[in-house]
């Protein structure tokens, strides 16, 4: 025998409300809910949806589209285990939208409970320019994460132009003609190297890095710029040692506010049920319920969620 709660399709509309979650933080919190007893509890979620709903007619918008899912990533963050670039980029999402909502305009008299839910976000506005900073719009680490970074790249770049420099030349000698199997710069093991003939190492001088597949060329790095290919793979290791610790850094700031970080995803989390509690009504062109202390029922034009998003024009 079903249960009312079965009867009236309260996981199927659930189900329905979850197409509209822009996260799977969003989506947890739709398959976590059960019907609520407490009264005062009923009138604040109520209340809530409501506000987000009229906030919503009235062309705002929450704007969760780039919401991430950051649950797993607080309780690591609570043990203290580094994350990845990809990791850090989900935070710094989330801290721009919280950054973002904090500072919403809301009349407090016509949106008393979003206005509440809103303002117990935790502002962290350097966090946010710390990331903007680190990362650039397709997530690379951006030459200002630190001046040293900045100084490394400058120098990788002028001794980069320095090897192109010296191998163009030797491709346009004259004396070499002859042996250069195809006038392009390329790189094996990281090392700029230059196509050559097979068996002519004794005309230009260098270190073979591999045969072609015809092997009818070989890889040479001219020995005139050794030296400079083994200055640029030092100043890679820097460079990768240098993002280290700047992400390091990173993570550092993130433990340092990890109480608010945690505190916020809860926030957004609820906000995504929220937003799209309210789109779905949008969508069914619904109204939110009036809670009475009197037991009386009053259906007026009533759709059940499931008979609507089968056939619009059904009534009950």
């Amino acid at each position: 025998m079903k249960t009312s709660i079965e009867e009236l399709g309260f996981e199927k509309v659930k189900k329905h409300i979850t197409n509209y979650c822009s996260s799977e933080m969003g989506v947890k919190f739709v398959n976590e809910l059960s019907p609520l007893s407490s009264i005062s509890r009923i009138d604040k979620r109520i209340a809530t949806i409501n506000d987000t709903l009229n906030f919503l007619k009235q062309k705002n918008y929450l704007n969760l589209a780039e919401l991430e899912d950051t649950e797993s990533l607080c309780e690591r963050l609570e043990q203290g285990e580094f994350f990845s670039i990809i990791e850090l980029l989900k935070f710094a999402r989330n801290i721009q939208i919280a950054n973002r909502l904090k500072n919403i305009s809301l009349d407090k008299e016509h949106f008393t409970q979003l206005f509440v839910l809103l303002k117990k976000i935790k502002s962290l506005p350097e966090l946010e320019k710390k990331f903007d900073k680190t990362f650039g719009n397709k997530g690379e680490i951006k030459d200002s994460a630190s001046k040293k970074l900045a100084h490394i790249r400058k120098r990788i770049k002028i001794t980069n132009n320095k090897i192109s420099s010296k191998l163009d030349k030797l491709l346009n000698e004259r004396q070499y003609k002859s042996i250069i199997y195809d006038r392009i710069i390329t790189k094996r093991d990281n090392r700029h190297v230059i196509p050559v003939k097979a068996g002519s190492s004794s005309i230009l001088q260098g270190i073979i890095h591999g045969r072609s597949q015809s092997a009818a060329s070989v890889y040479l790095e001219p020995l005139s710029i050794v030296e400079n290919n083994n200055e640029i793979i030092d100043l890679y290791d820097e460079e990768k040692s240098e993002i280290r610790q700047i992400l390091k850094h990173l993570f550092l700031s993130l433990q340092k506010n990890k109480s608010a970080i945690i505190s916020n995803q809860k926030i957004l989390k609820q906000l995504d049920f929220m937003d799209a509690a309210a789109n779905f009504f949008i969508d069914m062109d619904a109204c939110v319920p009036e809670i009475i202390e009197k037991p009386i029922l009053i259906l007026k034009n009533a759709r059940h969620p499931l008979l609507y998003f089968t056939k619009k024009t059904k009534k009950i």
